[in-house]
C-alpha cells in the first residue's frame, strides 16, 4: 500500500484525473445489500424496516449470484462480495493500509474490492453485497454515465425473450416484520399480493416477538 502512495504522490499531475475517475466510478455503479446473518436481527428491522409494514426477503447467496453472473453486460462487471470490516478506517494506520492492500489484491475485482469495506462498527450487519461496476472502453473511459439506463430488472416470471431469471426462481421466502403474525391484516396484504401477481407458491412467513412490542411502538 505505501508502494501505491508514493507512486501516487510521484504523479501529482495524475491525481486530479484519478479523482474524476473515482467521482465517475460512484455514481455509476450499482450496489444491491443483503444480510448473510443466520438469523433474523431486531436491530436490522428498526433500522432498515421503516415501521411495521415492513418485508425482508430470503433467498440464497448462489441465487443472488446467479442473477448477477446473468445480468452482467458489456456495459456492467457484477459480482457477490462479502463485506470486510475494517478498524481505524478514518485515521489510516499502517496495520490497516495493509490489510486494506490484501483485500483488494486478492480480490478477483479491485473496484468491486474498493466497495467491500466498511468500518468495524458495521459488522452486526453481516452484508453481503451485489455490486454492478461500469466496463471501461478501450480509451479507459467507463461505458456508461447513465446506471439508470442499463438498469437491472428481474421479471416476475420467466419468458422466452429476455433474461434467465424470474423472481419466483430468486425469492424462496418473504417474512413479515416480527411484531405481526398471521392474524395481522398486514399479513393478509403480502399474502394477496403474492397472490394477485401469480406467485403465491412463495411463503410468506411471520417469527412473531411479542416481548418488546410495547416498549417500541406505543
Amino acid at each position: 500500500m505505501d508502494k501505491w502512495n508514493n507512486q501516487v504522490i510521484k504523479r501529482p499531475h495524475q491525481i486530479e484525473e484519478y479523482q474524476r475517475q473515482a467521482e465517475k466510478l460512484r455514481n455509476s455503479t450499482f450496489i444491491n445489500c443483503w444480510s448473510a446473518s443466520e438469523s433474523m436481527s431486531l436491530s436490522m428491522w428498526e433500522l432498515f424496516g421503516g415501521g411495521l409494514e415492513s418485508v425482508a426477503i430470503k433467498t440464497t447467496k448462489s441465487k443472488l449470484r446467479k442473477v448477477v453472473e446473468n445480468y452482467s453486460s458489456d456495459y456492467f462487471n457484477g459480482e457477490v462480495v462479502r463485506v470486510n470490516y475494517l478498524d481505524n478506517l478514518i485515521a489510516l494506520s499502517h496495520e490497516t493500509n495493509q490489510e486494506v492492500w490484501e483485500i483488494i489484491s486478492q480480490s478477483n475485482s479491485t473496484i468491486s474490492a474498493s466497495f467491500s469495506i466498511k468500518p468495524i462498527e458495521y459488522q452486526y450487519e453481516s452484508e453481503v453485497r451485489a455490486i454492478f461496476t461500469p466496463t471501461k472502453t478501450r480509451s479507459g473511459e467507463f461505458e456508461t454515465e447513465m446506471p439508470t439506463e442499463s438498469a437491472i430488472k428481474v421479471p416476475i416470471h420467466m419468458n422466452n425473450k429476455g433474461p434467465k431469471n424470474s423472481m419466483i426462481e430468486f425469492i424462496e421466502e418473504v417474512h413479515i416484520h416480527p411484531f405481526l403474525d398471521e392474524e395481522s391484516m398486514f399479513y393478509e396484504v403480502v399474502r394477496d399480493i403474492n397472490y394477485k401477481y401469480d406467485i403465491g407458491s412463495i411463503p410468506v412467513k411471520s417469527r412473531t416477538i411479542k416481548a418488546l412490542e410495547k416498549d417500541l411502538y406505543k
